[in-house]
């Protein structure tokens, strides 16, 4: 969704976003919707190879064989985190007036 100053109403607000972690007054009497979110994305990744022989041999109807592999696998783990918040005050008409967000990964 992109907010735009004086078109996006609360409405649309709701329905992209849901309810904000805080809903308080400003100075001016506009309301003020404040939204948190904390992620965390973690992912294994893996990585490795192997080998492997088959011998076989066969006459009529006897049939034989042998296998031989090996391998190694490596494997690691990793995680992120990000938060966002998101800032956004309504006039009197329920429209957006102002938005701020600042967001950071660790």
């Amino acid at each position: 969704m992109t907010l735009k100053v004086g078109a996006t109403t609360q409405y649309q607000v709701l329905e992209t976003f849901g309810g904000p972690n805080v809903s308080t007054l400003d100075g001016e009497g506009n309301e003020v919707w404040v939204y948190d979110r904390f992620a965390t994305v973690s992912y294994d990744k893996s990585s490795g190879f192997s080998i492997g022989m088959l011998v076989g041999a066969g006459g009529g109807d006897v049939a034989g064989g042998a296998g031989l592999g090996f391998g190694t696998r490596k494997s690691r783990s990793e995680q992120s985190s990000r938060s966002m918040t998101l800032i956004i005050k309504f006039g009197p008409d329920k429209r957006v007036v102002d938005f701020k967000s600042r967001s950071s990964s660790f």
